[in-house]
This record gives structure tokens, C-alpha cells and sequence, in this order.
């Protein structure tokens, strides 16, 4: 986030990971300085293809949940897991439902 609230960029582990050990680093590196600045993020209202999808192309775990309108207004993270369990969690009512009729 800038200081105007904003996204502008994001940190996955994969980015901290090569400088993570370099103790040299510490006090010459600031968020700003690793940070992608090409933002992939989702939408309220997109479907959980797309956003797996993106989860696999970008080798993340986490992604920026953004106003459709506004995406540099942050409205939260999904992760990967969240996603996975509540479609497993809706593919079991179906089947319930199913065996019930």
C-alpha cells in the first residue's frame, strides 16, 4: 500500500526467499525495493476457475482481492487453501443433496 492507501505492489515468499539469508541485506532493502509491481489480483464477483487460474500461473498462495472498479483499492486476500476448501465444501452439499433425492 502507498501512503495513499492504495496497492501498489505485493511480496510473495518466492520473492523474499533469495534475500532472506543475506544478512548484508537487512538495513539496505526496503519492501518497496522487491515488491512486483505487476499486480495480479481478483475480483469479488470472479469465478473460482479464473481464480485458481491465477493462483497456478502465478505460483502464489495468496492474492489481492480488489474494488472491480477501482483496482488499486485492496478489499482483502483469498489464499489458495480458503478456495479449495469451500469448493470441497460445496462439491459435498451437492453430493448430499443428490443422495437425498
Amino acid at each position: 500500500m502507498n501512503i495513499k492507501g492504495k496497492l501498489s505492489g505485493m511480496v510473495s515468499s518466492t520473492d523474499l526467499r533469495e534475500f532472506l539469508f543475506d544478512d548484508s541485506l537487512n538495513d539496505l532493502l526496503v519492501v518497496d525495493d522487491i515488491a512486483q509491481k505487476n499486480i495480479v489480483s481478483v475480483i469479488p464477483n470472479e469465478d473460482i476457475g479464473s481464480v485458481m487460474r491465477k493462483f497456478i500461473q502465478q505460483n502464489v498462495n495468496s492474492l489481492p482481492v480488489v474494488n472491480a472498479n477501482e483496482p488499486t483499492t485492496l478489499i482483502g486476500m483469498i489464499n489458495q487453501k480458503a478456495v479449495i476448501n469451500s469448493f470441497n465444501r460445496q462439491l459435498e452439499m451437492q453430493e448430499k443433496q443428490k443422495n437425498e433425492e
